[in-house]
């Protein structure tokens, strides 16, 4: 059994020993705490976005769950702050270091490999900080 919860403290840490240019790796309920917390960057906040049932085993005992976070990069940079380059810039390397920490890799024993998936989440901006969110998923069964 693989609660989705079980999975998020991992993901958190896989992110902060994978990408040691982040200040800051957190968990986060939603991405308004995100941008309320956003004084350290660069920052990841990873956000547990729910679970829904893939298939179930066939006694309806087990489900498989699927499991989606979003994990959301914050970087402040204040050159060009209304064309968003300084941000951009300061982005790109850190997200790229986010996705092949999480693509293919398993939080837990008992939950399958993370993989890309359509979010809910878009980058939201302000003067000199994006927020940008990847959204990932995993499955496992459960209870």
């Amino acid at each position: 059994m693989a609660d989705a919860l079980s999975a998020w403290t991992p993901i958190c840490n896989r992110v902060k020993d994978q990408v040691p240019a982040l200040k800051a790796v957190l968990p986060a309920w939603d991405l308004a705490s995100v941008v309320e917390r956003s004084q350290i960057t660069p920052a990841v906040f990873v956000v547990y976005d729910g679970s829904e049932p893939s298939d179930q085993a066939s006694n309806g005992t087990k489900v498989l769950e699927a499991q989606r976070f979003v994990v959301v990069l914050v970087v402040r940079n204040a050159a060009d702050t209304l064309g968003g380059t300084g941000v951009a810039g300061e982005a790109e390397t850190l997200r790229a270091g986010v996705i092949n920490a999480l693509s293919g890799w398993k939080p837990t024993p008992e939950h399958r490999p993370m993989t890309r998936a359509r979010g809910n989440y878009r980058p939201h901006y302000t003067p000199g900080f994006a927020y940008l969110p990847t959204t990932f998923e995993t499955k496992s069964f459960f209870p």
